[in-house]
This record gives structure tokens, sequence and C-alpha cells, in this order.
């Protein structure tokens, strides 16, 4: 249910953080965040037809710079320190995503940070939620 989940209920009921979800578009080989950001489609999309589809991605992908993904940048909204880690929300693509990282990783409020997308780690959902990839 946590790795394969079958629809984006399930992702989101196995996510604490809460799962990043976002509207996107897949047009030819490129998977788009509007634009905020962009990537190459996976194999396992490859055959489906363009349009727009739902991308999510847990909080422990969405990596402080210096990972490896694709790089996004936001203003911080939330900067929460828990221990040996720290929860970043942030502003994206017209939504509120959060990076979860082992470390003190201190931000200043209003702030723009920039992020890596793990984007190898994406579950894509169509329009009624249903998985279509992982």
């Amino acid at each position: 249910m946590y790795r394969e989940p079958s629809d984006l209920t399930s992702a989101r009921v196995f996510s604490d953080p809460p799962i990043n979800v976002a509207a996107a578009s897949k047009r030819g080989d490129r998977i788009a965040l509007g634009d905020a950001a962009h990537w190459t489609v996976p194999p396992t999309l490859r055959a489906l037809p363009d349009g727009d589809i739902t991308v999510a991605l847990r909080p422990h992908h969405v990596r402080p710079t210096g990972g490896r993904g694709v790089p996004v940048s936001g203003p911080v909204l939330i900067s929460e320190i828990s221990g040996s880690e720290s929860v970043i929300h942030f502003g994206l693509a017209g939504s509120t995503w959060v990076s979860l990282a082992h470390g003190v990783r201190s931000h200043p409020v209003g702030a723009t940070a920039t992020f890596a997308l793990d984007v190898e780690h994406c579950l894509y959902f169509d329009g009624s939620g249903r998985r279509l990839a992982a």
C-alpha cells in the first residue's frame, strides 16, 4: 500500500507528513508541473496519451539543494526542526509542498529556497485518482 498504492486516496492515507500532490501534464516525452519544473516521461508512461495527470511525491523525496533530482524553488512558508529532521513547507506551482530531510536545515519564512525533486519516486494518477505508474 505504501510503495505501490492503487489510488491517490491510499497514497495520501499512508503518508506522514502528507504526500505532495500537484496537477501536471504529459506532452510528448515531458512531464511538466506548469512552468515550475519538467522532466522526461518514465518508460512506464510513454504509451500514455498526452494530457492532464496528477503527480504525487513523498516529502522525503523532496530534498534540499545538493540532492539529485529536478531543481525547483519556492517561498518558504513554514520551517520546522524536529530532533534530527527538518520539515520545510514551501510554495510550488500553486500548491504547498513539503520537504522532509535528515539534519537541521533552517530556512527563514518568506525566503526562496531550492529543492531537488527525486522524480524517480513520483507516483502518477489519472483524473479519477487511479494510479497510472510508479
